[in-house]
């Protein structure tokens, strides 16, 4: 993961990123979910990589099972604006759940879908 960050920023290396692609790949195969992360954001952004929303999503949700949170939040967001897969609120209602047991930037998202769902109630206090 060292190398694939050193080679996407530039840092005592000269930038390459399809060098970062295909180190986060190397450690993603291995199941390391960051990596998995971070191979998602290069298919997302095109980065080294041909664009791919499908591929992305894949990655995604790879390292989202695995609990890393931004993945959870990009999977939410990538349902929610049907990017790469069918739109489905629910689903990522349930993607952004998951992300606000541990980051409270979550929470404003699941509190948008939540509101769009019709689902207020579930965010008043008892």
């Amino acid at each position: 993961m060292a190398l694939a960050y050193c080679y996407g920023h530039g840092d005592g290396v000269n930038e390459s990123q399809e060098k970062s692609f295909e180190y986060h790949q190397l450690a993603a195969n291995k199941g390391h979910p960051a990596a998995q992360y971070n191979v998602g954001v290069h298919y997302f952004a095109g980065k080294g990589v041909t664009l791919d929303m499908s591929k992305a999503a894949e990655s995604f949700q790879a390292s989202a099972e695995q609990g890393f949170e931004l993945a959870q939040i990009n999977l939410g967001n990538m349902y929610y604006n049907g990017l790469g897969l069918n739109k489905d609120l629910h689903k990522a209602r349930d993607w952004y759940r998951k992300a606000a047991e541990r980051n409270p930037n979550a929470k404003a998202l699941l509190e948008e879908v939540e509101s769009e769902l019709g689902e207020t109630d579930n965010l008043k206090p008892t």
